[in-house]
């Protein structure tokens, strides 16, 4: 339902937004995604930022992306999240809010205050992806062991949020946090669970982007294990 899961589209992704970047003031681009920006003495731009605890480099305009502290090849995958969240990168005030309709939270700060998937735009549409990649198999992991949950997530960078019987927020990119909810099971219930974003989370990523940053997640979870 995601086309941009298949290798052939993460290729035109990724260059996309190097194109899309490149018409864009770069150095504003890097302060509004929290990324470290600086000419090298060739005068090219290296950007450095985090990413699910790792730094990584871009060289700009090439688009050439390393691990700063692993000389393994960076996928795709991330290479496209990536380009894509710097490209994305925009003043809180000009996307469009996630869960702008009454949520019954209004009165939280927008830094503090988490939105479901739902609200966000296409939330609905992307709903039936989102659920099967990623929220049934985060509960089926984690659901009869959550404690394993705050181990990974601590692992990762991630704190202890009071939510559910166990909630974690697990920073994904510099302005991006996601956060993973578990209530346990019992003789009449299965363990149940939900992923939660910032409401100012569409400021940097798609919604697209954002079921393809909470899979990516999620798997980093597992492999903490």
């Amino acid at each position: 339902m995601i086309p941009l899961k298949k290798q052939d589209n993460l290729e035109v992704s990724f260059r996309r937004a190097l194109e899309e970047l490149a018409k864009k003031d770069i150095e504003h681009q890097c302060r509004l995604a929290g990324a470290d920006y600086k000419l090298t003495s060739s005068g090219e731009a290296l950007i450095s930022l985090s990413l699910m605890n790792e730094v990584y480099q871009i060289r700009y305009p090439q688009g050439e992306v390393i691990c700063r502290d692993n000389p393994r090849p960076v996928n795709l995958m991330k290479k496209a999240i990536l380009l894509r969240y710097l490209n994305n990168a925009r003043e809180a005030g000009e996307a469009k809010g996630a869960g702008a309709k009454g949520t019954g939270s209004e009165k939280v700060s927008t830094e503090e205050k988490l939105v479901g998937f739902n609200q966000l735009p296409e939330g609905s549409f992307y709903n039936p992806a989102f659920s099967q990649r990623v929220v049934k198999p985060f509960i089926d992991f984690f659901g009869e062991e959550p404690e394993k949950l705050k181990w990974a997530a601590e692992r990762l960078g991630g704190v202890e949020i009071p939510f559910g019987d166990v909630g974690v927020r697990v920073p994904f990119l510099p302005k991006v946090s996601i956060s993973f909810v578990l209530w346990k099971g019992n003789n009449e219930f299965p363990p149940n669970g939900k992923i939660l974003f910032n409401s100012n989370i569409t400021s940097y990523l798609s919604t697209e982007g954002i079921v393809i940053a909470s899979e990516m997640l999620f798997n980093e979870l597992k492999k903490e294990l």
